[in-house]
């Protein structure tokens, strides 16, 4: 019972460190999508100014 519970705290504790771990890895695919659009929407601009 007591083996059980530890081993469900630490589950808890690893699929946490892993959501954590997608997260980052999906905001950085994001930011690496992003940043190549944003910096070629900003030269767009800067042509009219």
């Amino acid at each position: 019972m007591i083996y059980s519970q530890h081993a469900n705290e630490i589950n808890k504790a690893a699929t946490h460190k892993i959501g954590r771990l997608i997260a980052i890895i999906v905001a950085v695919k994001i930011g690496l999508v992003a940043l190549p659009s944003l910096i070629s929407s900003l030269h767009g601009l800067g042509h009219f100014f």
